[in-house]
């Protein structure tokens, strides 16, 4: 019954991409914004990084696990930094001038940025390990249930971020301007707050968040 384990990571993908964070307000304002598929990509962004701390929390790769411990300071200051920047850009863009971000490498960018600001908190790491736990999760002496874990991992993140980005889509084109202005300044004011509590957790750790 190895299909178990790939279920049991399914459930732990979107337990751990569920709760509304700084990414979920990022996927829904890029979603209303540019379309789906631009908050897509910031789903996939997140989706990275959980298979990251997945894989390290499925197989013990605990090098990889004090590597980022041992930068947490510094990561957390970067991500407060990028959640700032892109917390500016929002709330002062005009929604008309986004348009031309939908070509190039818009939807690259939105994955590199939310793929940073998740990587940036070596706490989520340690909350891999836990939730692996909960879930009865895995198995240390099966490599093949491991892997089965991790990928449904990236499956479960991958379906929760697509579902948003398509629900939020669909009443994408009853939101005229004006309302897109204010949910702009509204998610940069969110942002920011986050931004702030990053930096706060430099002082006292926080979970991590989506």
């Amino acid at each position: 019954m190895e299909s178990i384990h790939l279920v049991k990571g399914v459930g732990l993908g979107l337990a751990v991409s569920a709760p509304i964070g700084p990414i979920g307000v990022l996927c829904i304002q890029r979603t209303v914004a540019r379309g789906r598929l631009e908050g897509l990509f910031v789903g996939l962004g997140a989706t990275l990084a959980d298979l990251i701390f997945a894989g390290v929390a499925g197989f013990g790769v605990s090098w990889i696990n004090d590597f980022l411990l041992e930068r947490a300071v510094a990561l957390r200051i970067l991500g407060a930094v990028v959640l700032w920047s892109v917390a500016i850009y929002v709330f002062v863009t005009p929604p008309e001038s986004r348009a031309a971000d939908v070509r190039g490498n818009g939807k690259l960018a939105s994955l590199f940025t939310t793929f940073t600001l998740m990587i940036s908190n070596p706490m989520a790491a340690l909350g891999f390990a836990a939730a692996f736990a909960a879930f009865g999760a895995g198995d240390p002496g099966n490599r093949v249930a491991t892997a089965l874990v991790v990928s449904g991992v990236g499956l479960g993140s991958v379906l929760w971020w697509g579902s948003l980005s398509i629900f939020v889509g669909a009443f994408r084109d009853r939101i005229t301007p004006g309302v897109m202005v204010w949910i702009n300044r509204g998610s940069g004011l969110l942002l920011a707050a986050f931004g702030v509590l990053a930096a706060l957790s430099v002082f006292a750790p926080i979970p991590g968040w989506r």
